[in-house]
């Protein structure tokens, strides 16, 4: 699919499934400083239950991934990820959290994360 990520950073984003629990998820920041975003996803199905269908139509997506900005940044994250995909639309709404360690430049935590629109096809 492909779609959009709101938040840190700010990503143009698509996801290329491997296989039918492994997806990698590629972002590109065009608005600072052209960041990079790559995570290797696992997924897990209605992690919650299927005691409802919007419980049933979660995936959990989690993974480790790397961050990197053409002005030296280069960090490597896990990423959690949440989404809801819609039974009758191709589309997912989602929310995620990815800590991170910057050690280029200085070491450094980092909170990147945000909400995500993506359209699958």
């Amino acid at each position: 699919g492909i779609g959009a990520l709101l938040g840190a950073p700010m990503a143009v984003s698509a996801r290329f499934w491997i296989n039918g629990s492994n997806a990698l998820d590629a972002g590109l920041d065009p608005l600072d400083e052209f960041g990079i975003l790559a995570d290797l996803l696992w997924h897990s199905h209605a992690p919650f239950g299927n005691g409802s269908k919007f419980l049933s139509r979660l995936v959990l997506l989690y993974g480790p991934g790397v961050f990197f900005e053409p002005t030296g940044t280069l960090a490597v994250r896990g990423a959690i990820k949440l989404e809801y995909i819609f039974p009758k639309f191709p589309m997912g709404i989602g929310a995620e959290i990815a800590p991170a360690l910057r050690f280029i430049k200085s070491v450094k935590p980092i909170l990147q994360g945000g909400m995500s629109l993506r359209f699958y096809f």
